[in-house]
């Protein structure tokens, strides 16, 4: 019974914010799978060059999975290269995040 009750506390305690497919996760995916498209990617070939499986492409496009800032930096290398596009957000720079 105690295991149930623990449960429910932790899901009580959550933020909206903490479940898959919403808030910031969320919207880095969709960032990404708008830039992808633009550089005219698909997730196999952008998988390949970053490193990833075109599945891991998805689960981070889709906010299921966090992508790790490796990821995030070997994207904007290969999108800037590609079309001149940089996922950093918006008043943030590589040198910052350092």
């Amino acid at each position: 019974m105690t295991e149930v009750r623990d449960e429910e506390t932790v899901r009580q305690q959550r933020r909206p914010g903490d479940e898959p497919g919403t808030g910031v996760v969320t919207a880095f995916g969709r960032q990404l799978k708008l830039v992808r498209m633009r550089a005219g990617l698909d997730r196999p070939e952008f998988g390949k060059r970053v490193g990833y499986s075109a599945d891991s492409i998805a689960s981070f496009e889709q906010g299921r999975r966090i992508p790790p800032a490796s990821l995030i930096d070997k994207a904007d290398e290969v999108l800037v290269l590609q079309c001149g596009f940089v996922i950093y957000p918006v008043g943030s720079s590589p040198e910052r995040r350092r």
